[in-house]
């Protein structure tokens, strides 16, 4: 700190005002105002630094962060960002982010003839499926779908394009870290505990016609 502002600050805390302070020490008023904001200023950052390590600023962190819109709002208005960004994480999962296919790749593997106009939006033509459901997918509603790794990272698998799987939110969040053989186990499981063999006829039933269609 140099002498005129440490000499500014101390007549500042003797009470003095701006211009007596100027008049003193023969400087600019303006000089004054500068070294005055500039240290409460510093001091402000440093309070400031101090309270948000405490619970309570913790807590209003988090609170003014939920508040606070989405810094990537504007990838849910344009769709094929959004892709981007799914098929970004989805090749670097881990630590094996040397993958070289792109999203253009992605887009021909889940559906050759998928068209995005220049605002960014999927033609809606032929719509992908869920390879866990069969059910279409909407390329324009980003939080209805996933990139999934049919084999799970936690199991091996790998971020290649070959172990990418387009589905619902809903089938990956079901399937969670799980093979497709694992998961289909704990489906058999879970219809065979809940319903009565009637039902488990008339399921069956249902299931061999929405096949056969």
């Amino acid at each position: 700190m140099n002498s005129l502002k440490s000499n500014i600050i101390k007549l500042k805390t003797e009470g003095k005002s701006t211009k007596e302070i100027a008049g003193k020490l023969g400087c600019h008023i303006d000089s004054v105002y500068y070294h005055v904001n500039e240290t409460t200023k510093e001091n402000l950052k440093k309070r400031t630094k101090r309270y948000l390590k405490t619970h309570a600023g913790i807590l209003m962190k988090k609170v003014a962060e939920f508040k606070r819109p989405s810094r990537r709002k504007g990838r849910s208005d344009n769709p094929r960002k959004s892709f981007m960004c799914k098929v970004y994480h989805f090749k670097h999962v881990g630590d094996k982010k040397n993958m070289d296919f792109t999203y253009k790749d992605v887009l021909k593997k889940i559906g050759n003839d998928i068209e995005v106009s220049p605002s960014g939006r999927f033609a809606s033509g032929k719509r992908p499926v869920c390879y866990l459901t069969g059910r279409k997918i909407d390329l324009n509603n980003p939080k209805s779908y996933s990139l999934d790794h049919k084999n799970p990272s936690s199991k091996g698998g790998n971020n290649e394009l070959e172990n990418l799987g387009v589905c619902s939110s809903e089938a990956n969040r079901v399937k969670s870290d799980l093979t497709l053989t694992e998961l289909l186990d704990i489906c058999k499981d879970i219809v065979s505990y809940n319903l009565k063999p009637s039902e488990l006829r008339d399921w069956a039933n249902d299931l061999d016609e929405h096949n056969s269609v």
